[in-house]
């Protein structure tokens, strides 16, 4: 399928497709980071709710998130609600968050955090659902730190992650969302959109820009989206969500919490492995 013709054929039907599970979906509040996915969120649930619904974003002092949820939300005339939690209101969530989700896995604990601050915002803003834009780096390849392996190993690995999908193995936000009593609509996780999705060739899903030869993820997304939502959403470079949400903070002030004496005895455990700080820093509290 290399024709424009094709290209954009595919790509109107996965409009359409997304359309309808978000019209399925609607909530009053989207949880909005200004990325891709729930930028398309934000954008669809503008045109097809009876009201616009709220944007919320979270982030640990001032990540780059916030900036590009400005900018949506000014482009669609959403009510954008920030949320800045400090340090020690992080910290003080991980033991919720680690027995939530039952790992000590440093990236998911830190997404878990900002997760957890953005739907108890929400919570607190009187809201009993919110959507989300889960699914998107799934079904259409966003994870960069994968982009430098062969093409073999991408598609293994996010199979693997679209096969957890199918099996409804829950995300991060329903697990948490579930402990909060806040119910997240999740519109790409729709077993329409994960079937059309799992049959998108790979070269549609993952390109490299021309010119530049950087690598990028869920280009038929963008592609998609193109004439809907700005450029500078479009075709922003995935940062590390760590990053973007300055939760990055989290892994040094976490890690300077464990003793070195603590540290050599949690590593050196034969039940699992450890490789820093960090990840003894939460195992202890999971164990």
């Amino acid at each position: 399928m290399n024709s424009t013709e094709d290209v954009n054929a595919l790509a109107n039907e996965l409009v359409e497709l997304i359309k309808v599970s978000v019209k399925e979906n609607i909530a009053d509040a989207v949880l909005l980071s200004g990325g891709l996915d729930s930028s398309v969120i934000a954008c669809l649930a503008s045109k097809y709710s009876e009201s616009k619904p709220t944007a919320i974003v979270v982030a640990l002092e001032e990540g780059t998130d916030i900036h590009y949820s400005r900018l949506v939300a000014e482009t669609f005339g959403l009510e954008l609600k920030v949320k800045i939690f400090d340090i020690e209101a992080a910290i003080k969530s991980i033991p919720r968050v680690v027995k939530a989700l039952n790992t000590y896995n440093p990236m998911l604990i830190r997404f878990g955090v900002a997760m957890y601050a953005a739907l108890s915002y929400a919570k607190e803003l009187d809201f009993s659902a919110v959507m989300t834009g889960d699914g998107g780096d799934e079904l259409f390849f966003g994870y960069r730190h994968l982009f430098t392996r062969e093409q073999k190993e991408i598609e293994r690995r996010m199979g693997d992650k679209i096969r957890r999908i199918k099996e409804k193995e829950p995300l991060v936000s329903e697990t948490l969302g579930n402990l909060l009593g806040i119910d997240v609509k999740q519109p790409f996780l729709d077993a329409r959109i994960i079937e059309f999705a799992s049959k998108i060739p790979f070269e549609l899903k993952v390109r490299k820009t021309n010119g530049e030869g950087e690598v990028i993820g869920k280009w038929i997304l963008r592609k998609a989206f193109e004439n809907l939502l700005p450029p500078e959403i479009i075709w922003r470079r995935k940062d590390e969500t760590d990053i973007s949400r300055g939760t990055d903070k989290l892994s040094r002030i976490v890690s300077s919490r464990m003793s070195d004496d603590e540290f050599e005895q949690i590593s050196k455990s034969k039940e699992v492995r450890i490789t820093s700080r960090e990840e003894a820093y939460y195992y202890k509290m999971m164990r």
